[in-house]
């Protein structure tokens, strides 16, 4: 649980989970926005968490098909927590931020390198993180099969568990805004940005061990990448 992660302590049962080791390693680069992360942080706290609760504390004598969907979404939350393990330090350390854990730092002070572009101009840093890809296609499973739930294609013990978890997420005085599509969207807009494909012309000039205080500058044409890029992830992140 991540209120037990962002705190130093792991759950057992998921330090235990090993990756799949037959599962190719995609190079992804990940931005420092507090906006994505604050997304990042929900697909556990508003949709993995709650489900496991669901699945494994309220629910021990499931039915099959309840099994078919609580052992993906188990699956979803080990495949959360290795990319949450894979992400670099100074996100962590942003994570704590914008989860209110410690004060905000001064500009450039939480991700610990500068990205400039050839006139000078700050850039959102990016990091390398390599991401397994049977991960990713775990929580596309996951949010596929909420979809359907959400959107009212499918009906069935599933849908009332979300309708039941969203009900659980909020106080009373949010009761009229609150319905599993809002959970939904920000996991789905979380995940948009770990599916983006790296931009090739900065995978090289991004080191990947970046350190602090280091300076990257970017060329005209890193530059160029690199401002369609956080295009893409503002699409993520906002639709």
């Amino acid at each position: 649980m991540l209120r037990n992660l962002t705190h130093g302590g792991i759950p057992n049962r998921y330090v235990a989970v090993p990756a799949d080791v037959t599962s190719p390693l995609l190079r992804k680069l990940i931005p420092a926005d507090p906006i994505w992360l604050r997304h990042f942080l929900a697909m556990e706290e508003d949709v993995l968490h709650p489900l496991s609760l669901y699945s494994e504390v309220m629910r021990p004598s499931p039915s099959p098909h309840s099994k078919d969907w609580a052992t993906l979404a188990a699956s979803a939350y080990d495949s959360w927590l290795r990319i949450w393990l894979e992400l670099p330090e100074p996100l962590h350390r942003l994570t704590k931020e914008v989860s209110g854990q410690q004060p905000v730092s001064g500009k450039g002070g939480t991700s610990g390198y500068d990205l400039l572009g050839p006139d000078g101009a700050r850039h959102t840093e990016l990091y390398h993180a390599d991401l397994r890809e049977k991960d990713l296609e775990t929580l596309t499973r996951l949010l596929h099969l909420v979809h359907a739930r959400v959107n009212g294609s499918v009906r069935d013990e599933l849908s009332d568990t979300l309708a039941a978890m969203a009900a659980d997420l909020v106080s009373p005085a949010d009761a009229a805004v609150a319905s599993p599509a809002s959970y939904v969207e920000s996991f789905d807009q979380a995940l948009r940005v770990l599916l983006l494909p790296a931009p090739l012309a900065l995978l090289d000039v991004i080191p990947f061990d970046v350190s602090a205080g280091t300076t990257v500058i970017l060329d005209a044409q890193q530059e160029e990448a690199l401002l369609a890029f956080p295009t893409q992830v503002s699409v993520a992140v906002t639709h």
